[in-house]
């Protein structure tokens, strides 16, 4: 009936991640959020913060992934600042100390500043620049964390998040959820970098670039039937066969932008595109053009 059950301050200020769910081995069900700087955990009763898994990046955008009360969670930060006269010097072609759109281009990280900080006006200034970086201050990586029950009473609800394993790499920028598959990770990187890790330890077991798909990555990687599909936000759906030594199978060119993760159901991949939302087949390597359908927006 759209009744307020209950709310929970949360002291991270910002995140985009998704929650995820995962109950305990006593059945208690706990909420999972990432971000600035934190994993927090909450009972979903009620929104009781029970623990909180400190040292993530200070910028989570994908969502994290949960495998057997173990979650893998990663993000970007900046272990020192960059001057802004030196981005000036570059890209500042009319000299007049800012940078507006004609000048930053698709430069990711500039393209964020414009939108998020400040007045928000397409412009990137000094004040812009300087307060995006005191926020982003601290460490990139890939963590790993079980969820325990904090030595204690029975009835104490709280939760130990324990590191597991950090990989120590530079996630700006990417922002599709990383994919657990058979006992691997997978993340893919703008440029169509796709790497692959040890669930275990958090050791990369290959990284490689999914040619013919080299374009930004937003959607997230899904799979299914031993193989993952990635789309690229140019439109190019690669197939690639899973497995610590993966390799592409297939790149399908659908010539329409795409944001959005393809959903799985039954043998079947539905793909939105800023044009119209397709249906394929999953077999002949993934995308069977004779079972495809469209619906134009």
């Amino acid at each position: 009936d759209g009744e307020l059950r209950w709310k929970t301050p949360r002291g991270e200020q910002d995140g985009w991640a998704t929650p995820v769910l995962d109950r305990m081995p006593d059945g208690e069900l706990l909420v999972l959020t990432a971000g600035r700087g934190q994993l927090g955990a909450h009972l979903l009763e009620n929104g009781k913060r029970v623990g909180s898994g400190i040292g993530l990046s200070p910028a989570i955008v994908a969502s994290p992934v949960l495998d057997e009360h173990t979650v893998f969670a990663f993000g970007y930060g900046s272990e020192s600042t960059v001057p802004f006269s030196d981005i000036l010097t570059t890209l500042d072609k009319n000299h007049d100390g800012q940078l507006t759109a004609d000048e930053y281009g698709d430069d990711a990280f500039l393209v964020g500043i414009a939108k998020v900080e400040g007045n928000r006006d397409g412009i990137v200034t000094k004040e812009e620049w300087d307060a995006r970086f005191q926020e982003l201050m601290g460490p990139s990586g890939f963590w790993a964390f079980r969820l325990e029950r904090a030595p204690g009473a029975p009835s104490d609800p709280s939760i130990h998040l324990r590191i597991l394993w950090r990989y120590e790499k530079d996630f700006t920028g990417v922002i599709p959820s990383p994919l657990l598959y058979k006992s691997v990770l997978y993340v893919v990187r703008n440029g169509g970098i796709l790497t692959a890790l040890d669930r275990e330890t958090g050791k990369v077991i290959k990284t490689g670039r999914l040619e013919e798909a080299v374009g930004g990555y937003s959607a997230s990687p899904v799979a299914a039937e031993g193989q993952i599909f990635l789309a690229s936000e140019d439109g190019k759906v690669a197939v690639v066969r899973a497995g610590r030594d993966w390799n592409v199978l297939a790149v399908n060119d659908i010539g329409e932008n795409c944001y959005a993760t393809p959903a799985l159901s039954e043998g079947q991949i539905y793909l939105r595109t800023d044009e119209a939302l397709y249906r394929f087949g999953t077999h002949d390597r993934g995308l069977s053009v004779p079972r495809q359908t469209k619906a134009v927006n």
